[in-house]
């Protein structure tokens, strides 16, 4: 976890973002998320992160970290923002927002952003 941080707001209104980060080394890719939410009366903003070796060591295409991120890293990291913000929305004694589910490639990567195939949130 980068940030973990929750505040209560006047607003009952729903919003919800994610942005997804690679950060490419020789040995290493980061896939980092950062969720924004808004929703039952609190807004919240998580950046949780997972580091995966490269063995061996070397370059990796671009279009091979997009696909590991938008399959692999993406689905690996976001269940600790969905945790974090269940959390915080506990400790601050507001309704907890539903934050939508990913499924395996429902997350397709464009220039900075990662977009849930479905931008509403699911019930459940």
């Amino acid at each position: 976890m980068y940030e973990i941080t929750g505040q209560r707001i006047g607003s009952e209104e729903s919003r919800f973002s994610l942005e997804v980060i690679t950060h490419i080394e020789l040995t290493e890719i980061e896939i980092r998320c950062r969720t924004a939410v808004e929703g039952g009366g609190a807004q919240y903003k998580i950046d949780a992160g997972a580091v995966f070796s490269v063995d061996p060591p070397g370059i990796v295409p671009p279009e091979v970290v997009q696909e590991f991120a938008e399959k692999v890293g993406v689905m690996s990291v976001y269940p600790y923002a969905r945790s974090a913000i269940s959390n915080l929305g506990a400790q601050l004694g507001v309704d907890r927002p539903t934050l939508p589910l990913l499924r395996a490639g429902g997350v397709r990567l464009n220039n900075h952003d990662a977009v849930p195939e479905e931008s509403e949130p699911t019930p459940g």
